[in-house]
């Protein structure tokens, strides 16, 4: 279990890593069907495509804001239809604009109006005072619905009619004030008084007060307008009582830019989107799963990454490897068969005639006593490596009898002096066959000393042939 569990983490991480780079791809590149929460790219009444196509028909510059940033020169009004911030996001990655940049832009005279379920980093930087109840509570279990579509048939899923504020009789501006106060779905709500740079716009009752729903923050040159639900810009709500009225109101002249980076939308310009628009995803999986499979294959036993010193091997190694495979190969009768016809080519070719005349040119040499030497060595009933029958090849070593016991043929003269005297040399069946070796390799060196003195001249010493024949 030990060595396979580098393996199994390697898998795990694999997986996850997979999965978690296809939703970073799907985040990056949403659009159409796949398309975020709020987006105006969305048409269903969760959605605010119908805000978009009203602010057009108006006759507003409307731009989509796909960057992480308004640049120099944009001015005007930016709208964010924000979503409840999720419990937990990838390390590194900012959903929505920052509120750093985003507030020296306000403070050149520009307008933001944010449409959030909750308290915002930028309402905290701009001084937006402390809410009445806690942000958020009902819009976080809401939104999962509307994601796919389905109308979040919960008891928090409720409106609330707003009056418009008398202090904000000359806010904004140029604007006419609307008649009728906006719907708001599950609000959270702000102080109803004003305070500071704070200006309540839309009221709902609490009890004998009244608390803000809509309201506005001045900051340097410009304003922060906070509305405490995403409601009133939505496709299926943007026609509810005066939502329509208050954010014409609140918009003004323009131009106008809709947030869309916050959703998602315009993050399509990085690789991970680019891989997913193009289809590459499912091919960086599989080439990523086959290296995977590849790597895990070849785990196991590894050779060594130095191969060690070759061994030196002797000529005598081989030549004993040699004769263990004639050996395995071979039988004794074969072993001195074969020793016997090599000689004999040996001593034809010496003598430059066929094997077939060998007997008759040896009778014709001058020195017979050199050829009475090389006959001692060819002729069949000379002296063999090992005593056989000629018949049956039959061991007759240590056979006193003078027949083979096999198949009665009568031991020639040679062959019984033979037996006698490997008599006392007899053994067991490997000592007996290492001498039929050794006897070969003694002929073939015999009858090649008897060729080499031929070559010296028939008049070679040939008196101390037989010591030094005995010796090898």
């Amino acid at each position: 279990m030990r060595d396979r569990l580098p393996m199994i983490v390697s898998l795990v991480v694999f997986v996850l890593g997979g999965w978690a780079f296809y939703a970073m791809s799907r985040v990056a590149s949403r659009g159409g069907e796949q398309s975020p929460l709020y987006s105006v790219r969305r048409h269903d009444p969760f959605g605010t495509a119908a805000l978009r196509e009203l602010l057009v028909a108006r006759g507003l510059d409307v731009r989509t804001l796909e960057r992480s940033r308004p640049a120099a020169d944009d001015a005007g009004v930016l709208i964010q239809v924000l979503e409840t911030p999720p419990d937990w996001e990838w390390p590194g990655r900012r959903s929505r604009l920052q509120p750093g940049p985003l507030l020296d832009w306000i403070r050149d005279g520009n307008t933001v109006i944010q449409l959030a379920p909750g308290r915002t980093k930028l309402m905290d930087r701009c001084g937006v005072p402390a809410e009445i109840a806690p942000s958020g509570s009902s819009w976080s279990g809401l939104e999962d619905r509307m994601r796919a579509g389905r109308n979040p048939d919960d008891p928090g899923w409720y409106a609330v009619a707003s009056t418009w504020s008398d202090e904000g009789e000359a806010f904004p501006g140029p604007s006419a004030r609307p008649r009728r106060g906006p719907v708001v779905h599950a609000p959270w709500t702000l102080p109803g008084q004003a305070q500071g740079g704070w200006l309540p716009l839309a009221l709902i009752p609490a009890g004998g007060t009244s608390e803000a729903v809509v309201g506005a923050q001045q900051v340097g040159a410009g304003r922060l307008i906070v509305v405490t639900s995403p409601s009133p810009a939505l496709n299926g709500t943007l026609g509810d009582g005066g939502n329509l009225e208050m954010l014409l109101a609140l918009v003004g002249d323009g131009p106008v830019l809709i947030d869309e980076w916050s959703h998602g939308i315009g993050h399509g310009g990085t690789i991970v989107g680019l891989i997913a628009n193009v289809g590459l995803l499912p091919v960086l999986l599989q080439t990523a799963l086959a290296v995977l499979l590849y790597a895990w294959s070849n785990r196991g036993s590894r050779r060594a990454s130095v191969d060690p010193p070759r061994r030196r091997r002797a000529a005598a190694e081989q030549i004993v490897t040699l004769g263990h495979l004639y050996r395995q190969v071979l039988s004794s009768a074969d072993i001195a068969a074969r020793s016997r016809q090599e000689a004999r080519r040996r001593a034809a070719a010496a003598l430059r005639c066929p094997v077939s005349m060998l007997s008759e040119r040896l009778g014709s040499q001058q020195d017979q006593a050199w050829a009475a030497a090389v006959r001692a060595e060819i002729d069949d009933d000379g002296l063999l490596a090992r005593p056989l029958c000629p018949q049956c090849s039959y061991d007759l070593t240590g056979n006193e009898t003078g027949t083979c016991p096999e198949c009665g043929t009568p031991v020639a003269p040679a062959l019984a002096r033979h037996v006698a005297g490997g008599r006392s040399k007899a053994s067991d069946k490997d000592a007996g066959r290492r001498r039929v070796e050794m006897d070969a390799v003694r002929r073939l060196h015999r009858i090649d000393e008897l060729i080499r003195r031929k070559d010296l001249g028939a008049g070679a010493d040939l008196s101390s042939f037989g010591e030094r024949a005995r010796s090898i």
